[in-house]
């Protein structure tokens, strides 16, 4: 082979090198492309679920302080609840001892801690009745059926009430009486069985 020829064929075999060369180099470029795509997709997706956990933990501490603060509401309530309770026990204590402006002053305080307390508003009207005092025994009951207008005991008390007014307003009772009585039958019997609702309506009530 003459030196021509060989040169010509080194040529040709670098010419292939080299385009071997520069094929290699351009699917190493190619490789390094897709792994840098790819390493964004996943930096996109982990910077997402970051996101994601970051709002998420942000929900979980407002929950956290929303319980909070309903439990703090409930530790206030019951404590209130108590205070109304042991202020309600002293009052009735105090009733059946006689001691009326003592019950009076008694349930007023635990109505301040449960001025909603239909019941405890009842008792207070009928302490404030036994003192004499019927015009506000009439507009505590008032309040006692505004807190609880299906309170049975509490329309027969105001119809007690009522008779005691002066003058006596007896169809109001007759009315409070049947509202009572509609709402519990066993009302009727009660009424005509308690000594005092019949001395004070003189047995004209229900």
């Amino acid at each position: 082979m003459s030196s021509t020829s060989q040169i010509d064929a080194r040529v040709e075999e670098l010419g292939k090198a080299s385009r071997r060369a520069a094929l290699l180099s351009l699917l190493g470029f190619l490789l390094v492309l897709v792994a840098i795509g790819y390493a964004s997709f996943q930096l996109r997706e982990l910077e997402r679920q970051r996101a994601a956990l970051e709002e998420r933990q942000g929900q979980l501490r407002a929950d956290i302080e929303k319980y909070r603060s309903e439990l703090d509401g409930l530790h206030a309530d019951l404590a209130r609840a108590r205070g109304a309770l042991m202020s309600a026990r002293a009052a009735i204590n105090a009733f059946h001892a006689g001691r009326l402006q003592d019950a009076v002053a008694l349930y007023d305080e635990a109505l301040g801690s449960d001025p909603d307390n239909a019941y405890l508003q009842n008792l207070r009207a009928y302490a404030l009745f036994r003192l004499g005092r019927v015009d506000a025994a009439l507009a505590g009951q008032q309040k006692s059926l505004a807190s609880d207008p299906n309170y049975a005991w509490g329309y027969f008390d105001l119809a007690r009430f009522l008779c005691a007014a002066s003058p006596p307003r007896i169809e109001e009772a007759k009315e409070a009486a049947k509202k009572s009585i509609e709402l519990r039958p066993e009302m009727r019997t009660i009424m005509q069985g308690d000594g005092e609702f019949q001395r004070v309506c003189r047995r004209r009530v229900p």
